[in-house]
């Protein structure tokens, strides 16, 4: 007897067993692709609803007194303030409306709102089922600097 007994490839079973275990490797590969997609997006949003709550934050802080005499803005103001000259609070409204407008258009679903005391504001961010807050220290005794002082 020759060596006809030994073999040169593999069996069907060998190669079902190899493709198997490549499967189960490309599949579990895929799922991780999706998380990390999943991940960046969640990423994306926390990100763009950070930028837009301190953006906000930066408007409270810049119109304390108006922020102060206006607790809750409307979502509408009247006036114009781009066009013509505003009160604290009237600016404080256009910044608000701005604001949300921006907000919607930037991260679908998103609702903005700024709810302040005496002493400070809280911008809060509302997408997807997730919230991001932001606290604004004013200072309500503070009056706006006329022009020419500071």
């Amino acid at each position: 007897m020759s060596s006809a007994g030994t073999s040169l490839g593999c069996t069907l079973v060998e190669a079902l067993v190899a493709c198997g275990l490549s499967a189960c490797a490309l599949a579990a590969t895929l799922a991780l692709q999706g998380r990390a997609l999943a991940a960046t997006r969640a990423a994306r949003e926390f990100s763009v609803a950070a930028l837009h709550a301190s953006s906000m934050a930066a408007m409270v802080q810049a119109n304390a007194h108006g922020w102060a005499q206006a607790a809750r803005v409307p979502a509408a103001p009247q006036p114009d303030c781009a066009l013509q000259s505003c009160d604290g609070a009237q600016l404080a409204a256009f910044d608000a409306a701005r604001w949300r407008r921006g907000l919607a258009q930037a991260l679908r679903g998103a609702r903005g709102d700024v709810r302040c005391s005496e002493r400070r504001c809280v911008v809060a961010v509302r997408w997807s089922s997730r919230t991001l807050r932001r606290l604004v220290s004013i200072d309500a005794a503070r009056q706006p600097a006329r022009a020419g002082e500071r």
